[in-house]
């Protein structure tokens, strides 16, 4: 089992009534560099190992440039690793406007780690638009770069796949889901892949039937114990009763069946608010008899209970 968390400044908890420590810097070089470290991803592993992706416009590793690309590190008792590069070509991409962004991280039970990302790099004639890459590292270093949205078949101007999320199935396959933006048809889409010894399968959309509107990325994704994926995105899709407005929907895969559930209103007001709910996120309760499924999102709907009060419209948490 492994526990996510996000951020690059981390802090943790001490043991008075859980005080939280001063944050401490991850990325070695914070002191020192002048270039920006962002969006990381952490994730703590089953020997309680806290393991670290981010992308940096600092050449952590000699030759890396000041383009974006992405860094791996681990928390081990004398502090953080030396940064390692995960896109094995980012020695030779530094075009500042040809970059990786976005890594998630996930670690199977065995130890293998998997990161994913989304770069504008033409990667063995990927294409100069965004498409969605992996690595794996089995204990050795992190391997080849490997296509993920099947990158080679779509390598024109106008197809987008970006903001990749990541998550292990009950049978520690990595999953990875991504928007995909068909700049032709105007038209944005949840797709997925799984990495099926060894190979990724085709991608698949999962934001399923009827379609229509945007569906929106991140995808939110967890592993109950029974082996059930859920997944939880933004959608504006009018098919599917709710309305025009954004609303946050859901979607589970089973083990065995042959799709993904027809995606369904998280929010009791999906069907009547005018709106918009963005930015899922998923933890789900291990309870008996059944694992409770817990969604939290940002809402510009002013709800108004007698808890809550009006919230106004502004972007709140819900």
């Amino acid at each position: 089992m492994t526990v996510r968390i996000t951020a690059l400044l981390l802090a943790v908890a001490g043991t008075a009534a859980a005080q939280m420590l001063p944050p401490g810097a991850l990325n070695q070089s914070a002191t020192s560099d002048p270039g920006a470290d962002i969006q990381v991803d952490h994730v703590i592993d089953a020997d309680g190992v806290i393991h670290a992706v981010w992308a940096s416009q600092v050449p952590l590793v000699s030759g890396s440039g000041t383009d974006p690309d992405i860094f791996y590190s681990r928390l081990e008792a004398s502090g953080w690793t030396l940064p390692v590069l995960v896109n094995s070509y980012g020695l030779v991409d530094n075009v500042l406007n040809l970059d990786e962004r976005h890594p998630r991280l996930a670690i199977a039970a065995d130890g293998t780690r998997y990161c994913t990302w989304q770069s504008s790099h033409d990667i063995d004639g990927a294409g100069g638009e965004t498409d969605v890459f992996a690595a794996v590292d089995t204990g050795s270093g992190w391997g080849p770069v490997e296509f993920v949205n099947d990158a080679a078949d779509d390598n024109t101007q106008w197809v987008d796949d970006t903001v990749p999320t990541i998550v292990l199935t009950a049978d520690d396959e990595p999953l990875v889901a991504w928007q995909n933006y068909n700049h032709v048809f105007g038209d944005e889409d949840i797709y997925y892949s799984i990495r099926d010894d060894g190979s990724w399968t085709a991608p698949a959309e999962l934001n399923g039937s009827p379609d229509g509107g945007d569906d929106w990325g991140p995808v939110a994704m967890a592993l109950d114990r029974f082996g059930n994926l859920w997944a939880a995105w933004s959608t504006d899709n009018p098919n599917l009763g709710l309305g025009a407005d954004r609303d946050v929907v859901y979607s589970f895969l089973s083990p065995g069946a042959s799709g993904w559930s027809a995606p369904v209103g998280v929010s009791a007001l999906a069907a009547s608010d005018s709106h918009e709910d963005l930015h899922p996120a998923i933890e789900i309760v291990d309870a008996q008899p059944l694992p409770e499924i817990h969604f939290v999102w940002s809402s510009a709907e002013p709800v108004i209970n007698a808890t809550v009060g009006s919230t106004g419209g502004d972007l709140d948490l819900a």
